[in-house]
C-alpha cells in the first residue's frame, strides 16, 4: 500500500484483532475447507475485464470515472454522482459527476474523510495526454 499509496483504512478495519476472532469462530473458520486469514495490509486488484462498467472506481469508490482514475489531477475533492438523465458517461467512462464545492448534501463524496481517499495510483500520471487516451481506449475494449 506504501507504493501505491491508497487510502488504508478499509485494509487496517480488515486487519483489526477482533475481525480476525470473529472471522476463525464463524462458520467462515471451521471445517475442513476453513478459510485462512492473512493479515497482510493491502487489497487484491479485481480482473480488468469489464472495467469499463465498474465505476466508481478504487477499493472505496473515490473516483468517478476513468478519465480521473489515469490522471490524478482529475480527481475532485467533493463530488456527487449527476441526477441527469445520462446514466453512463462514455467519453470519460463511469459515472456522470458534478464537483461540489462543500460537502453540505448526504450524497456528496467527501474524499477529505478518513477512508474516502483517492489518493495513490498515479501510475497513469506519467503518460501524457495521448497515452493515457490510448489506454483509455484498451480498458473500453475488456
Amino acid at each position: 500500500m506504501a507504493e501505491v499509496g491508497t487510502d488504508p483504512i478499509y485494509a487496517e478495519e480488515l486487519a483489526y484483532a477482533p475481525f480476525n476472532e470473529w472471522l476463525e469462530a464463524s462458520w467462515y473458520g471451521q471445517g475442513a475447507w476453513a478459510a485462512e486469514f492473512d493479515a497482510a495490509l493491502g487489497y487484491v486488484a479485481p480482473p480488468l475485464d469489464g472495467v469499463w462498467a465498474t465505476a466508481p472506481y478504487l477499493h472505496n469508490g473515490s473516483v468517478p470515472d476513468l478519465v480521473a482514475l489515469l490522471d490524478s489531477a482529475e480527481r475532485p475533492t467533493l463530488w456527487s454522482r449527476s441526477l441527469s438523465s445520462a446514466r453512463w458517461d462514455f467519453t470519460r467512462v463511469g459515472l456522470p459527476w458534478e464537483a461540489e464545492t462543500e460537502a453540505t448534501r448526504v450524497e456528496t463524496y467527501d474524499t477529505r474523510q478518513r477512508g474516502f481517499g483517492n489518493g495513490g495510483h498515479t501510475y497513469g500520471d506519467a503518460l501524457n495526454a495521448d497515452e493515457r487516451a490510448a489506454v483509455l481506449e484498451y480498458l473500453k475494449t475488456l
